[in-house]
């Protein structure tokens, strides 16, 4: 160390900026790249064929359900979304809408075309043609029903994620 008007200054090796700003932008595009990959897994996760509103101890709901494990068991591309009412009621309401329907039980199964309400001899058949005829024929998701567009929020966090880093980086 020197000392110069009473202040004591020390040297330091120079900085190596270049190596820092490629390392920078080496772990950048890694995390970029790392969530771009998990982005891409959940862009490609399919809609589901089966949307089923449930209330939490409700028999009824079980009941339905059980109806769907078999076909589930059976065919493992098949995609049922089990969704609590109370933390989606928004889509709830939303779908019930669309189907034109009032959800004034529960449970409440949404596959293909069909909107079935509650429990009973006759909803439990047509829980098992509805789901079978969206087996057999293939059926639109009751997401993909929803007249709200989508927003692409993978697109727009990719967006986001590369400005960031190409920030960190340049700055």
């Amino acid at each position: 160390s020197k000392r110069e008007g009473g202040r004591r200054l020390t040297m330091r090796p120079p900085r190596r900026t270049v190596g820092r700003r490629i390392h920078r932008l080496l772990v950048g595009l890694g995390v970029v790249f790392a969530i771009w990959i998990g982005c891409s897994a959940a862009a490609f996760a399919r809609d589901p064929d089966v949307v089923l509103f449930y209330r939490e101890g409700c028999h009824d709901c079980e009941k339905m359900d059980e109806i769907l494990i078999p076909f589930q068991q059976a065919y493992p591309d098949l995609v049922i979304l089990r969704l609590e009412e109370t933390a989606n009621l928004d889509l709830l309401w939303s779908l019930s809408s669309t189907y034109g329907i009032l959800p004034t039980a529960f449970p409440v199964i949404f596959v293909g075309d069909e909107a079935i309400v509650g429990v009973g001899r006759d909803r439990e058949l047509r829980l098992r043609t509805a789901v079978t005829d969206c087996i057999v024929g293939g059926c639109p998701s009751p997401l993909s029903l929803l007249t709200q567009p989508k927003v692409p929020w993978t697109l727009i966090l990719m967006v986001a994620l590369a400005v960031a880093v190409f920030l960190v980086v340049v700055l």
